[in-house]
């Protein structure tokens, strides 16, 4: 019960937008922070219950992001590791060939409920990776760039949500970053089933991540001064609107101490 779109900017920096949608009674995610996993200097947002994330981006300007796979055996993790984790499994990866060879070794080793995976390389390129619980696929990047993940009336909701999109995209047939931002937001109308800014009686949009992904320059100088992924998170408040939006940087002179310098734009 998600959605992802991306897109890249006029200086080739790498936008994803996520808004995750969980059960209302799932605790509250964590702000992005950093994290050290194994020598590598990651970006992500945690979550409590499973222990994992959904999405994230680390010092060598490598990002990903998971959505559960709902239309493969109902999406069910009873009795398998959370799939957050495999997420992490892929962190440390430095391009988009590693990051396969990590989730195939991820999913031969453990049992994880179906899921749709998206990996951002330095270089500007998506791969899309499909698990249904016995087997892994490999797709291309949609388009347009957006995937959502929903558990009731899926077609529905992807047909809508992929609609919206297309009417900001315009006759540029390509979303800028701000009209991703807006449409994630969703401002205009009430929420429902169908819109991004999600309300069932069961579930919700509980937060939006934005993170910006920059590949390091030439020769790879650079690593650790400011060029790695920095992403604003909004948490969905009580009166179902986005609020407050942090913003959590992994290199510069903010990351400096402490874990995870978040403060309020």
């Amino acid at each position: 019960m998600c959605t992802a779109t991306w897109t890249l900017d006029d200086h080739g920096r790498r936008h994803v937008f996520f808004s995750r949608d969980e059960r209302r009674d799932r605790s509250t995610g964590r702000a992005p922070e950093r994290l050290d996993l194994c020598g590598t200097r990651v970006l992500a947002p945690l979550d409590p219950d499973g222990g994992g994330t959904w999405i994230f981006g680390n010092e060598f300007g490598l990002g990903a992001c998971l959505l559960n796979d709902w239309q493969e055996n109902g999406g069910s993790g009873t009795g398998r590791r959370s799939r957050g984790r495999l997420l992490l499994d892929l962190a440390g990866a430095r391009d988009l060939q590693e990051a396969r060879t990590r989730l195939v070794r991820s999913v031969e080793t453990a049992r994880h409920a179906p899921f749709h995976l998206l990996v951002f390389g330095v270089d500007g390129a998506v791969s899309r990776h499909q698990w249904n619980g016995t087997a892994l696929r490999d797709h291309p990047a949609p388009d347009p760039p957006i995937l959502i993940s929903s558990s009731v009336s899926p077609d529905q909701v992807r047909s809508y949500r992929t609609r919206r999109l297309r009417e900001l995209c315009g006759a540029c047939g390509r979303s800028s970053v701000e009209d991703l931002r807006d449409f994630h937001l969703d401002r205009c109308g009430p929420a429902s089933r169908r819109s991004v800014r999600m309300s069932r009686p069961d579930a919700r949009t509980v937060s939006l991540v934005w993170m910006t992904l920059a590949a390091a320059p030439p020769g790879g100088q650079g690593v650790g001064m400011g060029r790695g992924p920095r992403m604003t998170h909004w948490h969905r408040r009580s009166d179902g609107a986005f609020h407050d939006p942090q913003e959590a940087t992994l290199f510069g002179e903010e990351a400096l101490s402490g874990k995870g310098t978040m403060r309020p734009r």
